[in-house]
């Protein structure tokens, strides 16, 4: 796969992401208010935590992958590794 679709699939995947949390964080907000039992345990809290689960995951790739790119430009090239060019 080549570092450009990399990006946009990385980007793609932080734009839904942050897309699912301010979704969460609006449920959290307008329809599960206070912290008695009966609203934490509802279905909706269930569904409103695994949107905000998932939406967090997705905003972390990019910074992931930026840097596992610093970390591999970082190190030098190993001469024994196939495809090694002085």
């Amino acid at each position: 796969m080549s570092s450009t679709t990399s990006y946009r699939i990385s980007g793609g995947a932080m734009l839904i992401g942050s897309v699912l949390s301010l979704v969460f964080y609006f449920l959290q907000g307008v329809f599960l208010p206070g912290n008695d039992l009966a609203t934490i345990i509802s279905s909706l809290s269930l569904i409103s935590s695994v949107i905000g689960f998932v939406g967090s995951v997705l905003v972390l790739p990019p910074a992931a992958c930026e840097r596992r790119k610093k970390v591999l430009e970082a190190q030098p090239p190993n001469p024994q590794s196939r495809g090694y060019r002085p």
